[in-house]
C-alpha cells in the first residue's frame, strides 16, 4: 500500500539512508545477536525528523486476514507501507498464554518491518546484514548490552503485575519485549509507577 506519488518520500529517504548509523546488536536470543526495537528507534528517530520522515508501526485487515507491519511517511503526505500476515506462535504447553505469545509476536514483527521499511544497517547479526561490517557512508555506533532487571527486581514486577494478563502483555508491549526478565534495568522505575498508576485507574473506575 502506498500513496500515488512517492518522490519526495523516496528522495528523503534516500538522504537519510546516508547518514543512519551502522546499528550494533545488544541483545541475544537463541543463537543470534539482534538490536531490540528501542535501540533501533533511539538512533534513527533524530535523522527521520531531519528529513520530515516518520516511521510507525501499522496493523489492519486485508480481504479479512489480520496484517501487521510499519508505515513510513514524508510531511509532503506522500506514504509507503510493507505488510504481512501477523503470525502468532502456537500455544504448546498449559504454561503457555495466548496473551504472551501475542505481545511476542508484535514486538518481534514491529522490530523487522521498521528495520526493512527504513533500510537501517545491523552489526553481528547473520540474520540482519552480510557481515561485510557497515556501510563506508556510515560509522559504527557502539551500544552497550542492555543491563536487565535483577531477580529480585523481576519477583517484585511479578508481584504487581499479578495475573493481569492484559496488563502483562501492556508492560511487555511498551518495553518491546518477549519476557518481563527481559526489562531494561534502567526502565524497571518508570514501569513500576506505570502499573501503579493503571491499577489505581482502574480502581477509581470500579468505585465510580
Amino acid at each position: 500500500m502506498q500513496s500515488d506519488q512517492l518522490d519526495k518520500l523516496f528522495k528523503a529517504l534516500s538522504q537519510a539512508q546516508a547518514e543512519f548509523p551502522t546499528i550494533a546488536s545488544n541483545r541475544k536470543a537463541y543463537t543470534n545477536d539482534y538490536a531490540d526495537h528501542y535501540t533501533i528507534l533511539r538512533q534513527v528517530y533524530p535523522v527521520l525528523k531531519k528529513h520530515g520522515l516518520y516511521v510507525g508501526a501499522w496493523a489492519g485487515k486485508i480481504d479479512g486476514v489480520q496484517m501487521i507491519g510499519a508505515r513510513l511517511g514524508h510531511e509532503s503526505g506522500q506514504y509507503i507501507i510493507n505488510s504481512y500476515d501477523l503470525i502468532i506462535d502456537a500455544v504448546k504447553t498449559p504454561q503457555d498464554k495466548l496473551t504472551h505469545k501475542t505481545a511476542g509476536s508484535l514486538t518481534y514483527f514491529k522490530r523487522y518491518h521498521v528495520k526493512d521499511i527504513l533500510g537501517v544497517l545491523l552489526s553481528d547479526d547473520p540474520e540482519d546484514d552480510d557481515q561485510q561490517g557497515p556501510c563506508p557512508t556510515t560509522k559504527q555506533v557502539p551500544v552497550k548490552s542492555v543491563e536487565t532487571i535483577s531477580q529480585d527486581q523481576l519477583e517484585i514486577l511479578n508481584i504487581e503485575v499479578g495475573t493481569d494478563e492484559e496488563l502483562i502483555a501492556k508492560v511487555k508491549d511498551f518495553c518491546n519485549v518477549s519476557k518481563l526478565s527481559e526489562i531494561a534495568k534502567d526502565r524497571y522505575l518508570d514501569i513500576i509507577k506505570k502499573i501503579k498508576s493503571y491499577k489505581q485507574a482502574l480502581l477509581n473506575g470500579n468505585k465510580s
